[in-house]
């Protein structure tokens, strides 16, 4: 579903194993945002260690609602990119 970017609020720096971690050993980090949506969605993307947003306010994403993972590992409310893509194919 399409949406809209109202506000930047956080990176977390991530491990290969989706863990939280120190910036300097991330390999991938998870961007938080809010959206326009009333009230405001917080929505999320995994990607590259860039210490870096990859979307600004104003920007349109594909949020998906739901990703399994696996039995014990759901995303909610995440924008598909190719980081993600990848970590999904590692783990089938």
């Amino acid at each position: 579903m399409q949406r809209t970017i109202s506000k930047q609020l956080a990176i977390t720096y991530l491990d290969s194993r989706l863990n939280k971690c120190d910036s300097a050993i991330a390999t991938m980090q998870l961007e938080s945002y809010y959206t326009t949506d009333e009230p405001p969605l917080k929505v999320g993307v995994i990607n590259p260690v860039t210490r870096k947003y990859a979307y600004n306010t104003g920007d349109t994403v594909n949020v998906e609602p739901k990703i399994v993972l696996s039995n014990t590992c759901m995303l909610t409310n995440i924008i598909h990119s190719n980081q993600l893509a990848k970590f999904i194919e590692q783990q089938r």
